[in-house]
């Protein structure tokens, strides 16, 4: 064979290799999401923010502010997501949002609030995308007490029936250990809003807060809370019926 015919040859032979198309890796699969919105109840009834309703007492009240930290949201061993923050004035209803399955998630476990050792570390050690780093957490940690505020429940009232204008405030802050409480949603039904997004609803039931299974709470002698030792009869009222409160 002559050093010509020899060099055509190789040369075909490279281009034909470089003209081959090239084989792309398929795009990856986009991650499924699993989010959980926040619905509130009164009496039966689906309510929002800021809308006028009525004690068992017969005072008018309007709910303002809606604030939760959950953590270590699990089912069985498999984990979810380590900490959420829901601000339902700001940022509207959405509990708590995570990569997961469906499958993997028929069942969900976890705190009200923050778990030990976590409540009381420096907010500044934890990654800068929690929940629970400093800036991100905002007001629901106590710069003058050591841990974390679980939740925020605001609203104003007034104990005239006949009231237009509200202006007495009910606040109730729980935080502290003694007042950490688990959750349970189970035999969840994960609704798909599209090929890989999925929402539950949990329904928090703002009449088992003012009168559950841990007593009666009055917001004419009963208005204000943030969980301190002189409070601690109502401290526990509140967690144990905001504990009742929350449920799917």
């Amino acid at each position: 064979m002559g050093i010509r015919k020899f060099g055509l040859m190789i040369l075909s032979l490279v281009l034909f290799v470089s003209c081959k198309p090239k084989v792309t890796d398929p795009d990856p699969e986009p991650e499924t999401i699993l989010e959980a919105k926040l619905q509130l109840m009164y009496n039966g009834a689906q309510i929002n923010l800021d809308q006028t309703l009525n004690t068992q007492e017969g005072y008018p009240f309007q709910l303002k502010e809606v604030k939760i930290i959950l953590t270590q949201i699990k089912n069985g061993e498999r984990n979810l997501l380590d900490a959420s923050l829901m601000d339902m004035a700001l940022k509207g209803n959405t509990l708590f949002s995570a990569v997961g399955l469906p499958g993997d998630f028929t069942n969900l476990s976890g705190a009200i609030g923050v778990v030990q050792p976590w409540n009381n570390a420096d907010p500044i050690s934890f990654p800068v995308t929690s929940p629970l780093y400093l800036t991100n957490v905002n007001d629901m940690h106590w710069g003058w007490n050591p841990g974390y505020i679980f939740y925020k429940i605001e609203g104003l009232f007034s104990t005239n029936p006949d009231a237009v204008n509200l202006t007495d405030v009910f606040t109730y802050h729980i935080g502290l250990n003694d007042y950490r409480k688990p959750f349970e949603f189970n035999n969840i039904t994960w609704t798909k809003i599209s090929d890989h997004h999925y929402r539950m609803t949990v329904y928090f039931h703002l009449d088992d807060l003012f009168d559950g299974p841990g007593g009666t709470v009055d917001l004419a002698t009963e208005p204000f809370t943030h969980t301190t030792p002189d409070k601690a009869e109502l401290n526990e009222k509140i967690a144990t019926n905001f504990a009742y409160a929350l449920r799917n």
